[in-house]
Order: C-alpha cells, then structure tokens, then sequence
C-alpha cells in the first residue's frame, strides 16, 4: 500500500508506534452515498421504534437511574411502560388477574425477589409464548445468560443498553415463532469491545438519550448525588468484612456505571464484585481506591456538563 510502520523505545518511558497509510480521497459521490446509507439506516430505525406502538411493556429494575434511562429509550415508540422496583412487585403486577403486559424486562439482580426468582414465580403460570421476559445485567458472561435461559427467560440483555438495541430485541420476541422461544433462545449481547474512553462518555449517552438534555441532566444528577453514598457503603462492608455485602453493592455500582457508559469505572467494579465472589479479601481496599479515584474523574465530567448546560430548557 506504500506505508510505513514506525517504532520508537525508550527505556523507563515506554514504546510508541507510528503507522502511516496512503490512500487515495473519497470522490464526492462516495461520500453522498455514505451519507445516504447514514440516512436510510436512521430511518429505518425510526421504522422499528415506531412499530413497537401500543405494546404492554413492564420493566423492573431496582435503581431510579436505570428506570430512567429505559423510560427514555423507549419515549416517542408509543411503548405503554410500567415501572416496579423490584421482581416481587413485577409478579404481583403480571399475575393480576386484569394484567395484559405485552413483555416484560427484568433486571437479574434486586432486592426482596431477584429477577431468576421472579421469572420462574411468572414462568409456573405463563409461558414465553404468552409472555416473553427479557433480563439485564451487567453481566455478559456466558454463565450469566444460560442462567437466565435456565430461569425461563426468553431474551438477554447487558448494559449499557442502547435504543436500537433494545428496540430489536424487543421485536425480535414479539415476533420470533414459538418454536424459539420454546427452546429459550438468548439473545446475545452487544460487543464488549466497546471503544469507550475513560470516565463518563456524555457524547455517547447524549446520543442514547437522543439528545433529551433535560433527562441527561437528571440522570447525571442522580449520579452525583446517589453514587457518594453507595461508594461509602462499599467502604463500610469492606471494614466489617462483610463479602456479601460488598459484591451487592459493587454489582449495583457496576451497573449504574455501565448505564451512564462510564465503562472504566464500571470495569472496575466488576473487578470487586468478582473479588469478592471469590473471597479474595486482599483486593478490596486496591480495588476501592481505584474505584474512588475513577469515580471523582466520572463526577468532575459530569459537573461540568451540568454546569455547561444549567437550564437545557431554555433558548437563547
């Protein structure tokens, strides 16, 4: 192709690699043409979403932000969304007697009653072709998904989820045939090379909100305002050397990180919360100075975007 590869060492300070391509410019008409895929692919989109009006649609799930967050996902599709806290309010609402959910999204992990517990109350009464349930975690692992198909659910989700995402895998169990949700197909989640830099990534979660500022803004709220106090329970269970404690709330960290795509700190609380799985007690306090570290870079972003935009409600 005509390039070159360069690669410069320094002892103590570390490698630097420089490539450097030839190629040739785009013509104006392959740039339209991106341009008009770009467009065709929105639209198409706009389709699915608005193909979802009138749907029945439950989600439980345990953090006000992640409630948040899917409510907006799901604004303007013409989705009816109910909101329950957790999975024993999601079987006492589905089992009513005048209940008519379409679906049902269910977080796998929240207090009272789990989302496994809750789906296989649900699943002892209705089937997945009745009623298709889909779970979300933050977990990805392979593990995690066979447990949720074990509990009877039909699809699976990790977070962050994203709107087109979510809109998909709800047609998708709406639509597939019984046959596949007999057999408890899972759907796989998205990629986790997920090419996210550090703290929080408001581009990427502007576009997930699809630009609501109002709702960006009460999400990072939320987040400032909540995350302190969580980060000081995690502190308090390491100093009681209370394992249990201390995966619970890191797994609820993760996820609310993951929700806000602040994937470093995220990360880092998956570290913990397996850390603590595996009673590896010599890791807590390294992981939750990490965690704390992070967590300030995630809020002093997030401050600055609120302050930038104090009032998104108003024009100039």
């Amino acid at each position: 192709m005509g390039g070159r590869i360069e690669v410069v060492s320094e002892l103590g300070k570390g490698t630097t690699f420089t490539v450097r391509l030839v190629a040739a410019l785009a013509t104006r008409e392959q740039i339209d043409s991106l341009v008009e895929n770009e467009n065709e692919n929105e639209n198409e989109n706009e389709n699915e979403a608005l193909s979802l009006s009138g749907l029945r649609v439950l989600y439980a799930d345990d953090d006000p932000l992640n409630r948040t967050v899917v409510q907006t996902l799901l604004d303007g599709t013409g989705v009816y969304l109910e909101l329950v806290e957790d999975g024993q309010q999601a079987v006492s609402r589905v089992l009513a007697p005048a209940a008519q959910f379409d679906l049902v999204l269910m977080d796998l992990q929240m207090p009272r009653l789990d989302g496994l517990a809750a789906t296989k109350l649900i699943r002892a009464q209705r089937s997945a072709e009745a009623l298709p349930i889909v779970g979300l975690s933050a977990h990805a692992l392979p593990a995690h998904r066979a447990r949720a198909a074990d509990a009877g659910m039909s699809g699976f989700l990790t977070k962050p989820v994203m709107r087109d995402e979510l809109i998909r895998v709800i047609r998708r169990q709406l639509t597939i045939g019984a046959e596949a949700r007999d057999a408890n197909q899972v759907v796989a989640p998205a990629s986790s090379d997920n090419p996210l830099a550090t703290a929080v990534e408001l581009e990427t979660l502007s576009k997930q909100l699809r630009g609501n500022a109002r709702i960006m803004a009460e999400i990072l709220s939320l987040l400032i305002n909540q995350t302190p106090a969580l980060i000081e329970q995690i502190a308090e269970a390491i100093a009681q050397s209370d394992q249990a404690l201390v995966q619970k709330r890191a797994h609820l960290l993760k996820g609310r990180a993951a929700t806000v795509i602040a994937v470093t700190l995220s990360g880092l609380c998956a570290e913990l919360d397996n850390a603590a799985r595996q009673g590896q007690r010599e890791r807590f306090e390294p992981l939750l100075e990490k965690i704390q570290a992070e967590y300030r870079a995630v809020a002093a972003k997030a401050t600055d975007w609120l302050e930038a935009n104090r009032d998104p409600g108003r024009t100039p």
